[in-house]
């Protein structure tokens, strides 16, 4: 997928959110911090985001290690 397929995918509101991240994104950064969200579909985005809140509020319930054993911090 390039950034422009991603582009076209996004409401007017997305797409705005992606640009100004974009546009404040350093570089070596770029694939962890956008491509990996922007080409989730937005129902897919916003199952993501509650689980990054869910792990910042201490909840690691369901996550587990590469190995497949569960996460304990």
């Amino acid at each position: 997928m390039t950034i422009a397929e991603i582009r076209e995918r996004l409401t007017s509101e997305e797409r705005v959110e992606f640009e100004e991240q974009l546009a404040h994104t350093p570089f070596d950064q770029l694939y962890a911090k956008i491509v990996l969200e922007w080409v989730l579909t937005p129902e897919e985005r916003a199952e993501d985001r509650a689980v990054r809140e869910r792990v910042r509020a201490g909840d690691f319930s369901g996550l587990r290690n590469l190995d497949g054993t569960p996460f304990t911090p």
